[in-house]
């Protein structure tokens, strides 16, 4: 009885979490429409590109936005909370939940665009590798109110989210060329935030998880697995994408430098 008594809160919990994630959802497909209306009548380039990297330039216009959103979003549900000032591996709040319902209707939105678009849009293998482990962790913690400390810092990583979607603008618009400077300075303030945020910052998650490991362990088997799962799959793919992105503003850099030297 003890045992379906639990099965029922487990349930529950999903279904909640799961209504509370929905709305967005369709606000952020009716985002994702918008911005095709808006770019189809305001910009040249985009009329110029193939149907599914017109999609692909929409879904990063609403993942920018988003990411501007639910990065402060997230800061200030966890800043003002105390969240970040304490050990309790089980405190949430209704800011804080808020902010794992709204990430998980957008990345559910995201993951149904790109399964659709499948290899017609770059990167995206490991863009729905992601999507996945992130909704399985935070609708977990939103239904069962588990390590929103932790997902908050998560959250805030969204903060480099805009200047790597506006690495891709300025090259599709042409701007890398005509605006090599400001080219350059978007890359290298992506380069920074990223390991900032995404390396160094997530390491940290990681040793604030060891910190509270007898708290996670409490949990049941299932949400163990996924909180040490999810932060594993999430963290190498951070290092992925770091060194694309290394890669990148080096190779970047380099032109630079020889432009210089042969104008010298």
């Amino acid at each position: 009885l003890l045992r379906l008594r639990r099965q029922e809160m487990a349930t529950n919990g999903i279904l909640t979490a799961a209504s509370g994630a929905a709305p967005w959802f369709f606000i952020s497909q009716g985002l994702f429409w918008t911005s095709h209306y808006a770019s189809e009548n305001l910009s040249r380039t985009y009329n110029k590109l193939d149907p599914a990297i017109q999609s692909y330039w929409c879904a990063s216009a609403i993942s920018s936005l988003h990411g501007a959103v639910i990065s402060y979003w997230g800061f200030a549900a966890a800043s003002t909370a105390g969240l970040w000032t304490t050990d309790d591996f089980f405190k949430t709040t209704s800011q804080t939940t808020g902010c794992c319902n709204v990430l998980v209707g957008y990345l559910c939105s995201d993951l149904a665009l790109s399964l659709y678009y499948g290899g017609r849009w770059p990167g995206n293998t490991a863009n729905i590798i992601h999507h996945i482990t992130a909704i399985l962790a935070f609708i977990q913690m939103s239904a069962w109110g588990f390590g929103h400390s932790l997902g908050m810092m998560i959250i805030v990583l969204e903060t480099t989210t805009p200047f790597v979607n506006q690495r891709w603008f300025f090259e599709k618009t042409g701007m890398k060329v005509t605006h090599p400077a400001l080219y350059v300075a978007n890359g290298l303030a992506m380069v920074i935030l990223w390991f900032l945020l995404r390396i160094l910052l997530v390491g940290w998650v990681g040793i604030r998880l060891i910190a509270v490991r007898e708290q996670v362990a409490s949990m049941a088997w299932p949400q163990v697995l996924t909180v040490v799962c999810t932060y594993a799959v999430g963290y190498g793919l951070q290092f992925f994408w770091f060194y694309k992105i290394l890669r990148g503003a080096i190779k970047a850099l380099s032109k630079v430098s020889g432009k210089k030297l042969h104008s010298g």
